[in-house]
């Protein structure tokens, strides 16, 4: 019998202490690793990383098996904000490009329009230089320029002066705090505690403030608003700022049209649809085309050379290497498109056909879009954990993926990959995966759709 079920006996809530207890634990496990970082070598800082990983997926592993949280959710609010404002950031530059964007923002200055390294304020600003990829511009769509400069407003210092890095994102990361109350408050008739608490928010929303934070509480918005149909223009609202922080949402556009033809008519469904699209296409437009803008620019640059953490792709690629194709790459990624496409109008001819839900088709297709993309980081997958919160108790990939990948953090330290736990985590997935495609099997009729 597992020691779990010793420790937690049936009717186990979690408290409140607790939270705050494991919430003090995660940002003293910050402010060590940042610690370590500084003063100590590499080594010393990833032993420290892995083993803050490894404390909260442990403490993770034991609130799953308790049946509900028992907090008052108003109380929880301000306990998330304080974290995040009161937690470093670790390992990551990200957030200096967030903060840099939203500098430029407020000073009047387009975004788009220059590279870091290229700005006139570049050599004013003493933090700039840990800005990553400076001779590239920004890749982050309209709405998360608006929270970016948004952020500055909420930052007590001077953006300009010589600042240390918790000062520089002091702002930011109470927006992050605030996005995480709002995905809190969205997931308030669920097991919103499996999502707070799961090791990779803690460490990339509370932690390192990434952008999918404000991405993920605009798509626990509009999940939270899947029965108010009387009046669909909020939920379509909620769907257009999730795609306009990060592009990944523009893939959910089928299933939402298929939810409004199945709850209203096809009729119903066009307008809100078309105004979807008006409200992401004419921002995006708006930015493309000002002069001396470079708005497509970095995707292009992203699409071509960013790789680490490729699931399927790795594999293609290897076969297409041991073929002796020259262009291997080309064809692994076009080879890994055909097949998300392939597997996307699988998974939207069932939901059609209404034998899968709306929220786990956006699971599948997020999932899909994962394992088939060459470009994979970490908090990328913090989109599948509000998606996924109805089936942790049935689908492992949905929280097992996400805590996995915070184990290749450390790649950022010495710049290379570490092969081993690369491996080890893309077996440990493959089984997972393996393990929920046979129980979805009789659900999305795998096999009936084959013969």
């Amino acid at each position: 019998m597992s020691i779990l079920k010793h420790i937690s006996p049936q009717g186990r809530r979690l408290s409140l202490p607790t939270l705050c207890l494991l919430l003090g634990l995660f940002s003293l496990g910050s402010w060590l690793v940042s610690f370590m970082a500084e003063s100590h070598g590499p080594y010393e800082q990833i032993l420290a990383n892995l083993g803050l990983v490894v404390m909260l997926s442990c403490a993770y592993l034991y609130i799953r098996k308790l049946e509900a949280p028992a907090l008052n959710i108003h109380l929880c609010t301000p306990l998330l904000i304080l974290c995040s404002i009161g937690t470093p950031v670790i390992l990551q530059t990200d957030p200096f490009r967030y903060v840099w964007d939203g500098l430029h923002s407020l000073q009047g200055i387009d975004p788009y329009r220059f590279a870091p390294q290229d700005s006139p304020l570049f050599s004013h600003i003493s933090w700039a230089k840990h800005i990553n990829h400076p001779h590239l511009p920004t890749i982050y769509p309209p709405a998360a320029q608006l929270f970016f400069h948004a952020s500055c407003y909420l930052n007590p210092w001077p953006l300009q002066a010589d600042l240390n890095s918790w000062q520089v994102m002091f702002g930011w990361k109470m927006m992050v705090g605030f996005a995480a109350a709002l995905l809190i408050y969205s997931l308030r008739h669920r097991r919103w505690d499996l999502v707070l608490l799961h090791p990779l928010f803690l460490l990339t929303v509370l932690g390192n403030a990434h952008i999918d934070s404000l991405l993920i509480a605009a798509l626990g918005v509009y999940l939270s608003m899947q029965k108010q149909l009387h009046n669909p223009v909020p939920k379509v609202f909620s769907l257009s700022i999730a795609i306009l922080i990060k592009w990944l949402p523009l893939l959910y556009l089928p299933g939402h049209f298929i939810y409004l033809k199945h709850q209203r008519s096809l009729r119903k469904a066009i307008i809100p649809c078309f105004l979807l699209l008006a409200l992401v296409i004419l921002p995006t437009v708006f930015h493309a085309l000002k002069e001396d803008s470079h708005f497509f620019h970095s995707l292009g640059v992203y699409a071509e050379h960013w790789m680490f953490f490729p699931f399927l792709f790795y594999v293609l690629n290897n076969i297409f290497i041991l073929g002796g194709a020259s262009k291997h790459i080309f064809l692994a990624k076009l080879t890994a498109l055909l097949s998300g496409c392939l597997m996307g109008a699988f998974l939207t001819l069932r939901y059609w056909q209404t034998r899968i839900s709306l929220r786990l088709y956006l699971l599948l297709i997020s999932l899909c879009a994962f394992a088939l993309s060459p470009t994979l980081h970490p908090w990328y997958l913090l989109t599948i954990l509000p998606l996924g919160l109805p089936y942790f108790r049935v689908l492992k990939t949905p929280w097992v993926w996400p805590m996995l990948s915070l184990l290749s953090q450390s790649y950022y330290l010495e710049n290379r990959e570490n092969q081993l736990i690369r491996w080890g985590v893309y077996g440990i997935v493959t089984l997972c995966i393996a393990i929920d495609v046979k129980r979805l099997n009789k659900k999305l009729g795998f096999k009936r759709a084959l013969q």
